[in-house]
């Protein structure tokens, strides 16, 4: 078994439970959990689609538009949190075109997936 699968494993049997419990809870508990994971998320995908030796304004963009859609999403303005999305994967997708990155289309897509 290859390094990579046991920890997507691990990382599954950790977040899994939390994820139950949080939508057991339910109110702000779960609001707090899907924002964590959200948050995560946005980190990774960050990571993925930023290319290294660069300043991470594509990153923090991407951080940014997920959290505010987050947020807005668990105020239950829900037009706003989609509206929020779309122009933050806009504006993800201006910083990839000005990067000139091989695969542009990658991060903005992503980012509005994610949030």
């Amino acid at each position: 078994m290859s390094r990579t699968l046991l920890l997507r494993i691990l990382s599954a049997a950790i977040l899994i439970p939390i994820a139950i419990a949080a939508a057991w809870a339910g109110g702000a508990w779960f609001a707090v959990v899907v924002g964590l994971f959200a948050l995560g998320m946005a980190w990774e995908w960050g990571r993925i689609c930023d290319p290294p030796g660069r300043l991470p304004v594509q990153g923090a963009a991407i951080v940014a538009t997920i959290v505010a859609a987050t947020v807005a999403g668990s105020a239950g303005w829900l037009a706003t949190a989609v509206g929020l999305a779309g122009l933050g994967a806009a504006v993800v997708a201006l910083v990839a075109v000005r990067a000139a990155q091989r695969a542009a289309w990658m991060a903005p897509t992503g980012t509005f997936y994610i949030a």
